[in-house]
């Protein structure tokens, strides 16, 4: 199925476990995400509009409570689609020691706190080869912004985005809408890729912004 871009990705406010709405352009419903509560290795299921239609894939972390793991993105059958790996695994508040710690010994050296800041996902074939990557933008103020993020002004400010590439080249990019109370993404296209990529895309970036999510960055 061809997606109609610029799709939106917004989490649900009040749920167990984390969850995932996606509509494309024209506001029709295309995903429901559900993030399985109290489960010691994270399982996030992917269905078909809503939660009550068929499950189309199953996304699994290789180890417990670990947000370094490897997750495994596999359709309802079994089959494996491919794999995301987070790369520099932290959360807020060991970023920002780290960022005092590293500021004392170097000074304001861009080169030496970038990357703490970066979250950087690598995403994998199914035979585990790297074929793309999701980079984030601008880290520092993310990291800044998150750390008030409990101050309702700002929320508005607090934007994070992300880059999606498939084998060297830019091809997706998504960036929180600004919205005082609301977590809603906007993903764009921007450069060509096949349509049978497109689950492993998709997929991976769901799974990357449920882990930042989870980190409290």
């Amino acid at each position: 199925m061809a997606l109609h871009y610029p799709l939106t990705l917004a989490f649900e406010r009040f749920s167990f476990g984390r969850k995932i709405h996606i509509w494309d352009a024209e506001a029709q419903p295309l995903f429901y995400v559900r993030q399985r509560a109290f489960a010691l290795k994270e399982v996030v299921d992917i269905f078909a509009e809503t939660g009550d239609a068929p499950q189309l894939y199953q996304i699994k972390a290789d180890r417990i409570l670990d947000y370094s793991a490897t997750y495994t993105i596999a359709e309802a059958n079994g089959t494996v689609v491919g794999h995301l790996s987070r790369q520099g695994m932290r959360s807020r508040w060991r970023a920002l020691y780290e960022t005092v710690q590293t500021y004392r010994k170097y000074g304001w050296n861009t080169a030496q706190m970038r990357p703490i800041w970066d979250a950087r996902y690598l995403i994998l074939d199914a035979d585990g080869q790297e074929v793309g990557q999701i980079l984030e933008e601008m880290p520092l103020m993310k990291l800044i912004g998150t750390i008030f993020s409990e101050l309702v002004l700002i929320r508005p400010l607090l934007n994070p985005a992300y880059h999606i590439h498939w084998h060297g080249q830019p091809v997706l990019a998504t960036k929180k809408q600004p919205a005082m109370f609301s977590r809603a993404f906007t993903l764009t296209q921007e450069g060509d890729f096949a349509q049978a990529d497109e689950p492993l895309l998709l997929n991976s970036l769901v799974m990357a912004l449920l882990i930042e999510k989870n980190l409290g960055i």
